[in-house]
């Protein structure tokens, strides 16, 4: 499933930016809906209730436990992104883009609210994705 997903940017062995271990277990006594992420002495964790991961930004290393879906894991690599954008005064946002007359422009807001919709019927931009 992470395999067909992931394609072409997984690699077997060489040099990954990063390296996760994934188990494909569902983890054990987290209840949460929510996501929480803590971080201690230079390790971070993260949980919810369908994943438990830990990610050493230090050594470039993590492991995720989770169940067999590939929401988990997007959720999972989202945070780290987040937390290595971090680091260098950068973040993720949500948004649709276009182009009209030379200027690009982002429809951001929450998932699932329209961004899509509103960038694709901006006709004549371009959509940039």
């Amino acid at each position: 499933m992470l395999q067909n997903r992931y394609a072409g940017f997984v690699t077997d062995g060489g040099s990954a930016e990063f390296d996760f271990d994934v188990d494909l277990n569902a983890p054990a006594g987290i209840d949460r809906e929510d996501v929480r992420v803590t971080q201690h002495a230079g390790r971070w964790s993260l949980e919810r209730r369908d994943f438990r991961a830990e990610w050493e930004p230090a050594m470039r290393r993590g492991s995720i436990r989770q169940t067999a879906n590939p929401y988990s894991i997007d959720a999972v690599l989202r945070i780290v992104h987040t937390l290595v954008l971090a680091r260098s005064g950068g973040f993720l946002l949500h948004s649709a883009s276009a182009i009209r007359n030379g200027k690009a422009f982002l429809f951001a807001g929450v998932s699932r609210r329209g961004e899509d919709d509103k960038s694709r019927d901006s006709r004549p931009w371009t959509r940039l994705c």
